[in-house]
């Protein structure tokens, strides 16, 4: 039976719930080990938003993460280092890791390189500053899944509203977007859009790793609302206030839609509800609006930058000059990010980021 779910208070409490993720994560979908998974995913989430910076986990800690969650083994790190010998003392702690063994690990498993720390890195606490009364109050949740699971789906608005509330006939098909605009939201934003069911739990992981260096940095960590979750707060949670109650509706509901819609319907309805600054809409009116288009005509370059609004609209909308500078380095990003996932080669993602950002019409101011 698995242990009641609770806060997430420490940096130990941290590592279970990711361990658990990990384990769970293959879980079929609808099962309560799934919903267990996606539980855990707001409360990770939540802990990383709110916990203070802390220190560096040591590069043995984040070789045998990295080990669990790829199904690696010491014989793995062995054929890495080149020595059976070598690979068991260093996690043992008999033997520092050097520069040279940290770079060879980071190219072999694509690891983050700063996670592997500097040579002869030393371990170093685990613990972090406990959250404050008032965060606690907020974060409070149920001890029992059962009681946690039925708090989280009480009153959930009915997904059918999702068909009333994105009219095709006031939007855009999706037959109708190109490719390569479809492909710039989802680099941007659930580049597993099409493999996950609604909360991508692998994703997750990946950038939980990432985050235990960044938190230790204090900057901000990576975010983790998929495409699903992100119209299911649009649309049906619209009229929320941001919390923790709303994020694990957020969740739920994701899953009802992955559920009841395919994924095509799914990424129709968030490119038609999603908001793109100046109280446009949809990809339409934004399409219109910015470049003087139809979304069936833009470009690689502009389909880009429309794909670098729904996280901050109004700061790279590029009607306004005092923008432009950052809506380039946001577009210039998802072109990155473009291909990164393959979408596109590095030479059209060069010409893209040559393109000037305004209108084909005349002027850029509203």
């Amino acid at each position: 039976m698995s242990e009641p779910l609770k806060l997430l208070r420490t940096r130990a409490d941290y590592d279970a719930a990711i361990k658990e993720i990990v384990a769970l994560m293959d879980a079929a979908p609808g099962t309560p080990e799934k919903e267990r998974c996606a539980v855990l995913s707001v409360l990770i989430a939540q802990y990383e938003s709110h916990a203070a910076p802390m220190q560096t986990a040591s590069a043995v800690e984040s070789i045998l993460l990295e080990m669990e969650l790829r199904g690696r083994n010491q014989a793995d790190l062995a054929r890495v280092l080149g020595s059976r010998s070598r690979a068991s003392e260093v996690l043992a702690g008999r033997r520092a890791l050097t520069q040279a063994m940290a770079d060879r690990i980071a190219t072999a498993w694509e690891m983050p390189r700063d996670l592997l720390g500097p040579p002869g890195e030393k371990k170093v606490s685990r613990t972090v500053k406990s959250a404050s009364a008032a965060l606690s109050l907020v974060l409070f949740a149920a001890g029992s899944f059962g009681f946690y699971a039925a708090w989280v789906t009480r009153n959930l608005p009915s997904v059918e509203a999702l068909r009333s509330e994105t009219p095709i006939e006031t939007g855009v098909p999706l037959e109708s977007v190109p490719l390569h605009v479809r492909q710039a939201f989802l680099a941007a934003e659930d580049s597993d859009f099409y493999t996950h069911d609604g909360a991508n739990l692998r994703g997750l992981v990946r950038a939980a790793m990432t985050n235990m260096s960044k938190l230790a940095r204090g900057e901000k960590p990576e975010g983790g609302s998929t495409i699903t979750e992100q119209l299911a707060k649009n649309v049906l949670l619209k009229n929320e206030p941001r919390s923790l109650n709303r994020r694990l509706r957020q969740v739920a509901l994701g899953a009802r839609i992955e559920a009841r819609f395919s994924k095509d319907e799914i990424l129709e309805m968030y490119l038609n509800r999603l908001y793109f600054g100046n109280e446009l809409i949809g990809l339409a009116d934004a399409s219109r609006f910015y470049f003087d288009v139809a979304p069936g005509e833009l470009s690689v370059s502009e389909g880009a930058l429309l794909a670098a609004m729904p996280a901050a609209p109004n700061a790279v909308r590029i009607d306004r000059p005092a923008n432009l500078v950052r809506a380039k380095k946001r577009r210039d990003w998802v072109l990155a990010r473009m291909g990164d996932e393959a979408f596109i080669t590095p030479a059209i993602a060069s010409s893209a980021s040559a393109d000037i950002l305004a209108k084909r019409s005349i002027d850029t101011e509203k």
